[in-house]
C-alpha cells in the first residue's frame, strides 16, 4: 500500500518520465543487495517495487531486459529465480558510488583554496592531472583544487595559475558550474525530500522503497552533474543543501529500512547475509 503522499509523488516522476523501472532496480542491488551477498530472489525484488507502485510485469520485464542488456545474471532454485548485478554492473555502480555516497560539504570546506589554469598554447596539460581538473569556457582554461594539483609544477611548465579561495570564484565560473536549470533541479529533489520527510513511514518495507527511491533521483542528479565530485559548492548553494537532506533522510530511513532486508529480504541461502559494510558511514 503506498501512502498518499508518496503516490502523488511517484505520479509526478512517471509524468517527467524520470522513473524508470530498470534504472529503479539498478539503484535498488547496488544500494541494498550488493553489501549483503549480491543475490536476491525475484520475489523480494517485486514486493520492494509494489511499494513503489511498480507491477510485477513491468519487473520481469525489466529484470529480462536488464539481464539481456549484460546488467544483471539470474540463477533458479527450483521454482525460485534469483538475480544479482553482473561483474560490470557491480563495477559500473562502484565507479559511481564515489560520487552518489560524497559526504556533504561542511562549513570548514568554504575556505578551501581553488586554482583557475590558464594553459601555454604549446603546452597541454600531462595526462594525470587531466583527470583533477574541470575545463571552463575558453581555450585551455581549468579549474581544480589546489590540495589536488602541483601549482609550482604547473607555472613551470609555464602554464598561469590563479589562487582563490572557493568564495571568490568569480560569477561566471559558478554560474557554468551550477546552471539554473541544474539548481533547480537540486531545489525539486530537496522539496521531494521534505514532503517524504513530512509522512509517517508505515513500515520497514516503505522504509527501503522510500530509500531506494531517494537513492535513484539523488544518483540520476549526481551523475549529470559533471562536477559533482569537485566539492566546489558553499553550504548554501541548492547542491550542497539538497546534498545535506539527501544525507540525513538517508540516516532516517536506515534503521527500518535494514530491518526489511534483514527479516524478509530472501537470498539463495535463506536470510541475506549482513551487510558487508557499515551502511550509516555512507555519506560520511
Amino acid at each position: 500500500m503506498v501512502s498518499d503522499r508518496l503516490q502523488r509523488i511517484l505520479t509526478q516522476l512517471r509524468e517527467d518520465n524520470s522513473l524508470k523501472t530498470w534504472s529503479v532496480i539498478v539503484t535498488l542491488f547496488g544500494d541494498s543487495i550488493a553489501p549483503r551477498g549480491g543475490a536476491v530472489a525475484a520475489s523480494s525484488v517485486q514486493e520492494v517495487m509494489a511499494a513503489l507502485g511498480i507491477g510485477s510485469g513491468a519487473v520481469r520485464t525489466a529484470l529480462s531486459r536488464l539481464c539481456k542488456d549484460g546488467w544483471m545474471e539470474r540463477t533458479r532454485r527450483g521454482r525460485s529465480s534469483y538475480y544479482r548485478l553482473s561483474a560490470s554492473g557491480l563495477q559500473e555502480f562502484a565507479a559511481a558510488a564515489t560520487t552518489i555516497y560524497r559526504p556533504p560539504a561542511r562549513p570548514s570546506d568554504n575556505t578551501e583554496e581553488m586554482v583557475i589554469i590558464a594553459t601555454h598554447p604549446d603546452h597541454k596539460l600531462d595526462s594525470h592531472l587531466r583527470a583533477q581538473v574541470v575545463p571552463l569556457p575558453g581555450i585551455g582554461l581549468y579549474l581544480a583544487q589546489a590540495a589536488l594539483v602541483k601549482t609550482a609544477s604547473l607555472a613551470n611548465g609555464e602554464h598561469l595559475v590563479a589562487r582563490l579561495e572557493k568564495t571568490s570564484l568569480p560569477d561566471w565560473v559558478r554560474q557554468y558550474l551550477m546552471p539554473e536549470k541544474m539548481a533547480d533541479r537540486y531545489r525539486a529533489l530537496t522539496e521531494m525530500i521534505d514532503q517524504l520527510a513530512d509522512t509517517d513511514i508505515a513500515s520497514p518495507l516503505e522504509a527501503l522503497a522510500i530509500r531506494t527511491l531517494l537513492i535513484h533521483e539523488w544518483r540520476r542528479l549526481r551523475l549529470r552533474h559533471p562536477v559533482a565530485n569537485l566539492s566546489v559548492a558553499h553550504t548554501q548553494t541548492p547542491d550542497s543543501l539538497c546534498h545535506q537532506r539527501v544525507a540525513d533522510f538517508y540516516h532516517d530511513l536506515n534503521d527500518a529500512a535494514e530491518k526489511w532486508l534483514d527479516t524478509e529480504a530472501k537470498g539463495p541461502n535463506g536470510s541475506l547475509p549482513v551487510s558487508d559494510i557499515v551502511i550509516n558511514s555512507r555519506f560520511r
